[in-house]
């Protein structure tokens, strides 16, 4: 189940093999760990966008830095 892959248009697909009578089990895992993986690449985002606002803010100070 930790297969998962991100496609472009925002799309995430995670796929497993179970047993019939596990199907909503695996289900609900399933969809957790998606949740899990949004949340990491939102957390991500907001990292980058901070990063890019701090560049406008200050991109005097950030060219000196390189």
């Amino acid at each position: 189940m930790d297969d998962t892959k991100s496609y472009t248009d925002g799309y995430l697909a995670c796929s497993a093999f179970c047993n019939e009578d596990r199907i909503d089990d695996m289900h609900t895992e399933m969809l957790h760990t998606l949740q899990v993986k949004i949340k990491a690449y939102m957390a991500e985002l907001h990292l980058n966008q901070q990063a890019i606002e701090l560049q406008f803010k200050s991109p005097r100070s950030l060219r000196n830095w390189k």
